[in-house]
């Protein structure tokens, strides 16, 4: 059996916003998209703080999770949750490989694999829509 390398749905939305949020920050993209986040270095509240020298965005409050899907939101908690070393690639290409290790990373520890052989085993236990899935490993 061959592995493939896609991230599950959730990352790989995670992964275009992200990808996005590089374009912005590098000044690679239009007009409309940059002025739609805001850096904490360019709040001028914040100009004797630790974060001013960051590169974080801030995060606009909201008051529902409908808001809370919003570009202008969803993306800077996005950036702000990948680490340092991984946001500060230098071009896109170099972004790219480091942005999908690291959600690679997360989608694997999130998910219980069986590493001894690659492959999980699954069971259903249940029916309809309380059907539970249970892991089982074999390690030989």
């Amino acid at each position: 059996m061959q592995f493939n390398h896609w991230l599950p749905a959730v990352y790989r939305i995670k992964f275009k916003l992200a990808l996005m949020m590089f374009t912005i920050h590098t000044r690679q993209c239009p007009d409309y998209l940059c002025s739609s986040v805001q850096a904490c270095s360019s709040d001028p509240a914040r100009i004797r703080l630790r974060s001013a020298t960051s590169i974080n965005y801030s995060v606009p409050r909201t008051r529902t999770k409908f808001g809370d899907r919003a570009f202008s939101v969803a993306a800077p908690v996005i950036w702000n949750s990948i680490p340092a070393a991984v946001r500060e690639a230098d071009t896109v290409s170099s972004f790219k490989p480091k942005l999908k290790t690291h959600f690679f990373l997360r989608a694997l520890t999130m998910l219980d694999f069986d590493f001894c052989n690659a492959l999980p085993v699954w069971a259903r236990v249940g029916s309809g829509t309380t059907t539970a899935i249970y892991y089982y490993y074999y390690y030989y």
